[in-house]
């Protein structure tokens, strides 16, 4: 698995606008997105998805996966080691989610 340390720069670069800065699909352009974004803090999320799931969505956008046509491929953008920084950093969410 990747360096989430340094999935993060690349989340809060490009991730983060819709994802928003702790994952929870709160982003700042979340709110005008149908539908809207996963919540990558939910740790159940990570229990119905396995990385290559995750590669295939970030690198092939979201209607690669019959989600969000709206989530863009990133393929273009992102090495194959920023992909997976990238997912050790999503994977590191729900332990950095606050208590509530």
């Amino acid at each position: 698995r990747g360096d989430a340390d340094a999935g993060k720069d690349k989340y809060q670069t490009l991730c983060a606008g819709c994802h928003g800065n702790s994952g929870k699909g709160d982003g700042p352009a979340a709110g005008g997105l149908n539908p809207k974004p996963a919540d990558l803090s939910d740790a159940a999320y990570y229990q119905k998805v396995n990385d290559n799931y995750l590669v295939e969505i970030i690198k092939e956008g979201g209607s690669k996966v019959k989600k969000s046509p709206l989530m863009p491929a990133w393929r273009g953008a992102l090495s194959d080691k920023d992909i997976s920084n990238v997912i050790g950093y999503l994977r590191s969410l729900p332990a950095r989610k606050s208590p509530q």
